[in-house]
């Protein structure tokens, strides 16, 4: 019969390797870490994106305001022309009424050289002639204070218009601040001056003293007045 050895020294040995748990917590609290700061990144992000909308409603009710104003400007001006057109016609009656005064003078002074030996015929005349200066200078007052109160009314509009056109001079161009929020480098695809687009590609800074803005675009430099901008393409 055959008989089995068995060796007392051979110990079993483990084949499936036991987690270190030390380094699983310590793997564990990293990810934690990136996890905590990747939602506060998106909270960051969310809240720019909400600034960026309230900029951009808050763009949007200013142009809607200064094109009310633009409007209203236009209308002043389309009123002033009108007055100015009205002062031209009575300027024009009024030279018209002169110069039919004169021509009237001068028919009296011809008729009175005329009926020298009919003095009853001629007081007849003088008669009616004086009537008519009367009536003309009657006419002619009454165009003068028709003549003053437009210019009175001028004088309104044009105040008014200066009123007008001194508050949009030192209005703040809203871009102005905008652009003072946004870091050096900010990329700007587009601008747009005076109703012209101009290609520009990031944002330098603002002088605050001068209200310029620089901005690269072509690989050069430009530099814009604040007030001159109409618009931003992102």
């Amino acid at each position: 019969m055959a008989s089995l050895y068995v060796n007392d020294e051979i110990t079993p040995k483990l084949f499936i390797k036991l987690p270190d748990q030390h380094r699983s917590n310590q793997k564990s609290f990293y990810m934690n870490k990136f996890v905590a700061y990747v939602e506060e990144q998106e909270k960051q992000r969310q809240v720019f994106i909400e600034y960026m909308k309230n900029q951009e409603r808050f763009t949007r009710q200013l142009l809607k305001y200064t094109l009310q104003l633009q409007q209203r400007l236009n209308q002043s001006v389309h009123e002033n022309e009108k007055v100015n057109n009205d002062m031209n016609r009575l300027a024009q009656n009024q030279r018209e009424m002169n110069d039919e005064f004169t021509k009237r003078c001068d028919a009296h002074h011809r008729t009175n050289e005329e009926i020298k030996d009919r003095l009853h015929h001629q007081e007849q005349v003088e008669q009616e002639t004086s009537d008519q200066i009367n009536a003309v200078k009657s006419q002619v007052e009454l165009q003068a204070e028709k003549i003053k109160e437009l210019i009175v009314k001028h004088q309104l509009l044009n105040k008014n218009l200066q009123l007008k056109l001194d508050d949009l001079v030192n209005e703040q161009s809203p871009f102005r601040q905008l652009l003072q929020t946004l870091p050096p480098n900010y990329p700007i695809s587009n601008l747009f001056v005076n109703g012209l687009e101009i290609d520009v590609s990031k944002f330098i800074d603002i002088m605050s003293e001068s209200n310029i803005a620089h901005f690269i675009g072509d690989k050069t430099i430009k530099s814009i007045d604040c007030n001159k901008i109409d618009g931003l393409i992102w």
